[in-house]
């Protein structure tokens, strides 16, 4: 998991900060939110319409702040924790 940083995009720098984020593994029925205004979608489903392999879900990390879940790597960031237009943030990659 590679964290860089960005302006506009990713986590808000405030969120991104050390000993704020937890790293988890998937355990079944997560819920993130990938659009302002719209519902919690289970990973499951942005998973399939990702495309990703059934095989590599269970290895995507999948990023906490405070106990909610805030970002999975190549799927999307909860927009409210996001950066917002020109503000510091900090871009998470995984390979």
């Amino acid at each position: 998991l590679f964290v860089e940083p960005a302006m506009g995009e990713g986590l808000a720098a405030a969120h991104a900060e050390p000993g704020r984020l937890e790293v988890r593994l998937r355990r079944g029925g997560e819920r993130l939110r990938v659009a302002p205004g719209r519902p919690h979608r289970s990973l499951k489903n942005l998973f399939q319409e990702a495309a990703l392999p059934p095989w590599e879900r269970a290895r995507l990390p999948l990023v906490y702040c405070n106990g909610a879940l805030v970002c999975v790597p190549g799927i999307g960031v909860d927009p409210a924790y996001a950066a917002a237009p020109g503000a510091p943030g900090a871009r998470l990659r995984w390979e």
